[in-house]
């Protein structure tokens, strides 16, 4: 689907909402998981008024797979296409992957009016975000968002990458940290590259720290 452009995947026409939004809906995916992203069904979900994602809930139940996306960007990961406000946002949703280990679950969430990724509530609990590019196009191209990369706000254990090097993500050139985190405790930051290009070989470096955490 093409969500926020035209079918072409690079002519901007806009919601005046998020691009997608959950609301009490539980098991839900956005994106496939499956193959090449673009020919087996991943979403360009770019230019809408608002979040490119969004997913709420009251009761903490959502379980939404979030894979294989391209959120602020073209396919190619080229243009700048750009969501209003943050590129996936999640309140009071738990058990969410977004991303995961292996290489065609990838989201590229880049050039977002605020944060690349925003999940807030303390029951968006044991939300897992694994494998993306933050602020990074596929090719390494700095593309930042506005606000910070990953930024997580009292949800209790949120796991941002893995043990293994398939499971991090790729987190640079965002206007604020890397990864943000405040409160919630629990939290599991492992494997990511922070403030460089994906083979590490090029600076990317975020405006404020890489990695900051308060009472996480």
């Amino acid at each position: 689907n093409c969500i926020g452009v035209a079918s072409n995947g690079q002519t901007v026409i806009p919601n005046g909402g998020s691009g997608v939004h959950l609301e009490h809906s539980v098991n839900n995916e956005i994106g496939s998981g499956y193959g090449d992203c673009y020919e087996s069904g991943g979403n360009v979900i770019s230019g809408n008024a608002s979040n490119g994602i969004t997913v709420l809930c009251d009761d903490g139940a959502a379980a939404a797979n979030i894979q294989c996306n391209f959120i602020g960007t073209d396919p190619d990961g080229i243009l700048l296409l750009s969501n209003g406000c943050r590129g996936v946002y999640v309140e009071n949703s738990g058990g969410n992957f977004i991303g995961d280990s292996d290489s065609w679950c990838r989201n590229t969430i880049v050039n977002n009016g605020s944060d690349g990724i925003a999940i807030a509530g303390l029951l968006s609990i044991s939300n897992r975000i694994r494998g993306n590019y933050i602020g990074v196009a596929k090719n390494g191209a700095a593309m930042g968002n506005g606000g910070h990369g990953v930024y997580v706000t009292n949800a209790p254990g949120s796991i941002i990458g893995g043990t293994s090097s398939s499971q991090g993500n790729v987190v640079g050139d965002n206007e604020g940290c890397g990864i943000h985190l405040a409160g919630g405790g629990g939290a599991s930051v492992q494997g990511n590259i922070i403030g460089a290009s994906p083979n590490g070989g090029s600076a990317r470096s975020n405006g404020h720290d890489g990695l900051y955490a308060c009472d996480a």
